[in-house]
């Protein structure tokens, strides 16, 4: 291919000048469509909206979507290595995208289903937990809860590879890209004092991470999947009803979009993440859980010019402003500060980052308030890439936003960032160093069986966390037994256990012959058969959970630090009970490679065995700053 030819019906077209065969070369149109090429040996294969046509000319229709060009044969394709996710035009979609959206539409019906059913058993009852009294008698009607007809679409995928530091060594993992947008026509409708409240659509605006992660040279070709979210996604809400002028403005709808956006953080956004494993004997956390690349600390030193929401009937006007700091699912506030609109902060927060490349910090700025909602002063959004570079010694002027993103009249900002990298120590280096701990939590087993329903979870706390970070316990999934356990006991609920038969026909004076003979088995097998009864007794009083969940926790030093982690349990209708807890001290790691230990533990005076992973990753120095940029991944 020595040139290419596209008509555009006027808009201007810029493009660089072609280079060498099989070089990438970039068009941009007028209205930001970017068009990445990888040129080969084969004809080119123009895409318009994603139908394909072999012909190497095209037109472009003024408010037709986009042109996507890519070239046909055996090349692997490439596209943009730093692509802008945000500037993809309403409506289009890519080729690979394309097929994506075509499976969405098979299983949306099926994905409907499940979601009505969880609206009413799951969300419900955590939105009345976060509503007062007065609210308490909202209910969701399931028959009228529904996600529509109209899926979530895929609208850009790009594919690269990256590398993942783990204490096995490196890994390298394939990298899917995609911005999904979700306009729907969803239905859940609910009844509050007799009034109809119906929630008309959802709009749902993000970027998805997907990762093959582990490649292998052998089937099945890479060791897990894990799927997250780096940045919470942009969601809103349109009500209807003769109560939407009360949800569009009230406590109602703010409760609604905080649960919705707290329950997918909670899941999704980094560091939390879906994770599955695909080779056996595969280290699920590696998978799940990669630990951060490095640690961000923010300072909120002050601002001028903020808004004065506040009407004073002697003075001027004023406000009582704070600062709300959001990085992946990390949550952060400052204290405020009352009747000023020049506030002095000198306020730090710390924040691991798990990606650099992708994740943004965002600030926003509110005046607070006694009696009604906390009104909003200003926000700002920057990428993480360009904080690595800024240092905690020079402090930037930053101008606020207004709520649709504008530069208006809220004011500047005064920020210091200060970048931390995490390393892998080799054991019994640098025990007397900060670091981040990670505390991964995989089963529990040998659990007392409490009944049908019983819950169990483990809390984890450590001791001589930095100051800036938070101190609070952290708690896993409440989960059930697992379902082996559950279908051992179900598969003889309806017959006598196999230990009661054997006592029942000793009682009445049967040999072993005539015992084995009556219950169908071989009479060189009855020891083996009170063996099988034994341990289907025992299945019958312990069983095990699996949660896969891991915490991290910023540490002041290694030496002085320690985990603690206390297992409960909750029958249904009656109070927690602490089956037992298990103590370590950090340092203890120091022996093992990497400061890496998989351990199980025994829980003292229980038979509960504790399955956990334990990881400390200390602050690097300067020189390690620009090769923990560039890493993309964790482990």
């Amino acid at each position: 291919v020595d040139s290419l030819r596209i008509a555009t019906c006027g808009h201007a077209l810029c493009l660089r000048p072609l280079l060498p065969m099989r070089d990438r070369f970039e068009a941009r149109l007028s209205w930001s469509a970017m068009v990445c090429a990888q040129v080969g040996a084969r004809p080119v294969v123009a895409t318009m909206g994603g139908v394909c046509s072999s012909k190497q000319e095209m037109v472009a229709q003024p408010g037709a979507p986009p042109a996507t060009i890519e070239f046909a044969g055996r090349q692997p394709h490439t596209r943009c290595n730093t692509p802008v996710m945000d500037e993809t035009p309403t409506g289009f979609t890519g080729p690979v995208a394309g097929g994506m959206n075509e499976i969405l539409t098979h299983l949306w019906p099926r994905i409907s289903a499940y979601a009505s059913e969880a609206i009413v058993t799951e969300v419900q009852p955590a939105l009345l937990a976060a509503l007062p009294s007065a609210l308490q008698g909202i209910r969701f009607d399931q028959e009228k809860c529904h996600l529509g007809d109209s899926p979530l679409e895929f609208r850009t995928i790009y594919i690269n590879k990256e590398t993942q530091q783990t204490a096995r060594g490196v890994r390298e993992n394939l990298v899917f890209q995609a911005r999904v947008e979700w306009f729907s026509d969803l239905s859940v409708y609910l009844s509050l004092a007799g009034a109809g409240i119906g929630i008309q659509g959802l709009s749902f605006k993000g970027v998805l991470m997907l990762k093959l992660v582990g490649l292998m040279d052998r089937p099945p070709f890479f060791e897990g999947v894990r799927v997250y979210f780096d940045n919470l996604p942009d969601i809103d809400l349109v009500f209807q009803g003769a109560a939407r002028g009360l949800l569009n403005l009230g406590l109602i709808r703010r409760k609604l979009l905080d649960l919705i956006r707290e329950e997918l953080s909670d899941v999704m956004v980094v560091p939390n993440r879906l994770g599955y494993s695909i080779a056996p004997e595969t280290d699920i956390f590696e998978i799940k859980s990669p630990p951060a690349q490095g640690v961000l600390k923010l300072t909120v030193w002050s601002a001028k010019d903020i808004l004065a929401m506040d009407k004073n009937f002697i003075g001027k006007d004023s406000s009582d402003p704070y600062v709300k700091i959001a990085c992946g699912a990390y949550r952060f506030r400052s204290p405020t500060r009352f009747c000023t609109l020049t506030p002095m902060f000198a306020w730090s927060c710390l924040m691991p980052i798990a990606d650099t490349a992708h994740q943004r910090l965002h600030l926003e700025m509110f005046d607070q308030d006694m009696m009604s909602q906390d009104d909003f002063l200003g926000k700002l959004s920057l990428p993480t890439s360009v904080l690595l570079d800024w240092s905690a010694k020079k402090k930037t002027a930053c101008s606020l936003l207004d709520e649709h993103g504008q530069k208006s009249k809220n004011g500047t900002i005064v920020l210091s960032a200060e970048w931390m990298p995490l390393v892998l120590s080799a054991a019994g280096e640098n025990s007397d160093k900060a670091g981040l701990v990670f505390a991964g939590v995989y089963s529990a087993s040998q659990l007392p069986v409490k009944g049908e329903g019983a819950q169990y979870w483990v809390s984890v706390r450590c001791s001589g966390v930095l100051p800036d970070f938070d101190k609070r316990p952290r708690e896993t999934d409440k989960c059930e037994r697992c379902p082996d356990s559950i279908a051992a006991s179900d598969a003889r609920s309806d017959e006598m256990p196999l230990a009661s038969k054997l006592a029942l026909l000793r009682r009445h004076g049967m040999n072993e012959a005539d015992i084995a003979s009556v219950l169908g088995y071989q009479e060189e097998t009855f020891k083996d058969l009170e063996s099988s009864a034994r341990d289907t007794d025992a299945l019958e009083r312990w069983c095990t959970v699996k949660w896969d969940r891991s915490f991290e926790f910023l540490v002041a030093n290694a030496k002085e630090s320690s985990l603690w982690f206390e297992l409960w349990c909750q029958p249904v209708s009656a109070a927690p009970e602490l089956l037992g807890n298990y103590e370590c001290s950090i340092v203890d790691l120091s022996s093992s490679p990497s400061w890496t230990s998989w351990r199980t533990v025994a829980i003292p005076n229980t038979k509960i065995s504790l399955k956990l992973k334990l990881q400390i990753r200390h602050f690097g120095d300067h020189a390690d700053k620009a090769q923990t940029a560039k890493r993309m991944g964790g482990g």
